[in-house]
This record gives structure tokens, C-alpha cells and sequence, in this order.
């Protein structure tokens, strides 16, 4: 019987009342947003300093530089600071190969770097936009190079558009691509056009992270195909990929789920990249955008191996193999040999043995015994 009584016992209820301070709530509210209004306020002001000290910087270097005759001297048109700059040829020439490197043609203003990646140009006009950049201060170089780095400074990811966007600015252009109706190149171009850069917008094949080496573009016209750009610096075109230059896709293995699909990192290796090492990756539509001597064919862009930036940033270069296939032996073994340069004196290069071929960071397709087999 006892045992009855307690499961069926019910506790009896106690009311119990709450008394609750709203007046002293909301006061208690009123301080927290008090100090973290105060704070943001301050981290706000830090930064505003910060900038107008890198603004101040570059305009005393910009104004010495124009009393050592070093100026670079504009068109007459192009002092209006309300209208877009015209370019200094008026027409463009035909794309030829250029006649330097890289490393030749350009330095690194790290000054220039800092002003345009810290500078606050939201929901303005390409004019504004300009004019906030000092580009009528600057030669054709150095205003492809800040270009460059403020698009490569934005990330989409961190970005939110408000619906009162300005129509044709370059958040307007930016708020297409987050919602993938516009492209990098076509906003590289538009940037180019506002201080008077000669730019145009390539359109070909490219070996993305989801290429494998058995992919036929001849087969598969629609698939693989982007966008990247050409600018006229000193007369000679280069290429750009703003696009590659400002972000990449991480693989699945890599332990990202599928909204960090795409992260926003600089990548210097696609502002001015030298034809000879595009082409692995890139392939235009119209064979004179190569930008090379000796214009490659589309088979051979689909059988030569794909070279990623880390590549050239190791100072490597093929030595056995240069296409996408590689034969085996017939034990399935194979020796790949690459050309490290000295300059590289800290740098560690390994393989992984255990590791399994479906979770590689590079994709390649073997053939063994005259069958193909895929991995990655």
C-alpha cells in the first residue's frame, strides 16, 4: 500500500509571484547599449584616425613627388573631379605579348596597399570612389593597383546591401555578384573605365577546383567557363583576375561545410599574372588574348597540367611530366620531378603516403594498364 501512495502522491502546488523591475531593466539596458554604443564609437574614431593619417601620408608623398617633376602629368579633361578620367591613348592597341615580366614592370606601394583596403567607400559613386582613392594623383600602374586591392578588400561574405543601393555604383555592382548577376570582371572593367584605363573583359575556359583532368571542353562547351580581364599599363596589356585574386573556394575535405564554401583571401598571384602562367589555367575564347608569341590550342590547354598559385609562389617549375595524365608502371608506381629554385631556403616540401587519394589537395588521373582511373 505504501508503495501505492507514492507513486500516485501529487505534490501540491504553491504559487509563486515574480515581481519584476521593468524601470530598473530597461535602466540596466540603457547603460549596457550606453557603453557598447560608447565603445564602437571609440573603435570608430581609432579607425577614421588611422585613415586620414594614411590620407595625409600619401598625399605629402603624391606632393612631393609632383615637385621632383615626377608627376604623372593627366589630360587637361581629366581635372574635373565631378566626370570620369578619359584615357591617356585614345584608342587601344591590339593585344601583343608584353615585353616584361612581373617582377619587371611593377613595385609594391604598400602605402597605396593600406589606403585603398582600409577605406570607407560604401554606397558611392565610381566619381566618389575615385576621388576618395587619389587616382588623378597616381600613374597607370598604381591606379590598377589600388583598383585591385580595394575589390579584393571586400568581402561579400561579411558585406550586408541595404535595398537604397545607388544604381550603377560599385556596391550596386558588388550587391550583383554576392547575388551572382554580375561578375568581377565586369566590375574590374566598369572600376578601370571611372579614371580612364583601357580594360577589357576576357571570356574563356577555366581549370576550377572542381576541374579534373579528363574534362573535355570541346564536349562540354557551358561548363567551366568565366571571366578575367586585360588592362593597358604603359602601353602593354596585362592580365587580372580579380575574381581569383580576391577569393577561392575550399574543397569539402578541408573541413568547411557548405556556406564557408567561399573564402575571401588576397591572392597577389592574380593582379598582372604573366601569360606564361595563366595560360595553365585560363584559356580565352579568342586565341589573341593569350598574350602569347606562341598561342597555345584548346587541346593542348586541356592536356597540359594546371599549375595553382602556390605553385610559382615555391619558384617551381616541371621537370617529368607537363600534362594531366600520367602513365604508371606496371607495379602502379610513378615519379614526379620538379625543379625547386635555391632562392627557396625555408621552405619544406612533403607527400603524404598514407594519405588517401580522394581527399588530395591536387587532382590528377592516372593511367594504368590503358584504363583511367579518377581520383579526387
Amino acid at each position: 500500500m505504501s508503495h501505492h501512495y507514492q507513486e500516485s502522491f501529487i505534490p501540491p502546488k504553491v504559487p509563486v509571484v515574480y515581481v519584476i523591475d521593468v524601470k530598473g531593466l530597461i535602466k540596466d539596458m540603457e547603460k549596457k547599449l550606453g557603453t557598447i554604443f560608447l565603445e564602437f564609437q571609440r573603435e570608430e574614431n581609432i579607425k577614421r584616425n588611422n585613415q586620414e593619417r594614411r590620407e595625409q601620408y600619401l598625399l605629402e608623398r603624391l606632393r612631393k613627388r609632383r615637385q621632383s617633376g615626377q608627376s604623372y602629368q593627366s589630360n587637361t579633361n581629366n581635372r574635373n573631379k565631378t566626370k570620369e578620367l578619359i584615357p591617356t591613348l585614345a584608342q587601344a592597341p591590339a593585344p601583343v605579348p608584353p615585353s616584361t615580366s612581373k617582377e619587371v614592370l611593377y613595385r609594391v606601394f604598400k602605402d597605396l596597399e593600406d589606403f585603398a583596403t582600409n577605406l570607407e567607400s560604401r554606397n558611392v559613386t565610381f566619381v566618389a570612389l575615385m576621388n576618395r582613392l587619389l587616382v588623378r594623383e597616381l600613374t597607370e600602374l598604381e591606379r590598377v593597383r589600388i583598383l585591385f586591392h580595394w575589390i579584393s578588400s571586400q568581402d561579400l561574405n561579411s558585406i550586408h546591401f541595404s535595398d537604397n543601393v545607388l544604381d550603377d555604383s560599385p556596391y550596386c555592382h558588388l550587391k550583383s555578384i554576392k547575388e551572382d548577376r554580375s561578375t568581377y570582371a565586369s566590375l574590374f572593367q566598369r572600376l578601370c573605365k571611372a579614371p580612364g584605363i583601357h580594360c577589357k573583359t576576357i571570356c574563356g575556359y577555366l581549370k576550377c577546383v572542381e576541374y579534373l583532368p579528363d574534362h573535355s571542353f570541346k564536349k562540354k562547351t557551358s561548363q567551366f567557363v568565366g571571366e578575367w580581364n586585360a588592362v593597358l599599363i604603359f602601353g602593354e596589356w596585362r592580365l587580372i583576375d580579380t575574381d581569383w585574386g580576391a577569393r577561392h573556394i575550399i574543397d569539402f575535405f578541408e573541413g568547411y561545410t557548405a556556406n564557408d564554401k567561399i573564402v575571401y583571401k588576397y591572392n597577389e598571384h592574380y593582379f598582372l599574372t604573366d601569360p606564361d602562367k595563366l595560360n595553365t589555367s585560363h584559356f580565352p575564347k579568342a586565341p589573341e588574348w593569350q598574350l602569347l608569341h606562341r598561342p597555345i590550342t584548346l587541346e593542348q590547354f586541356e592536356n597540359a597540367v594546371q599549375n595553382w598559385s602556390h605553385f610559382y609562389e615555391f619558384n617551381l617549375s616541371h621537370s617529368s611530366h607537363y600534362n594531366g595524365f600520367i602513365a604508371t608502371d606496371i607495379k602502379g608506381h610513378v615519379q614526379i620531378k620538379l625543379l625547386v629554385s635555391l632562392v627557396i631556403t625555408n621552405s619544406v616540401f612533403s607527400f603524404n603516403r598514407d594519405i588517401s587519394m580522394e581527399k588530395a589537395s591536387f587532382l590528377v588521373g592516372l593511367l594504368h594498364n590503358g584504363t583511367l582511373k579518377r581520383y579526387g
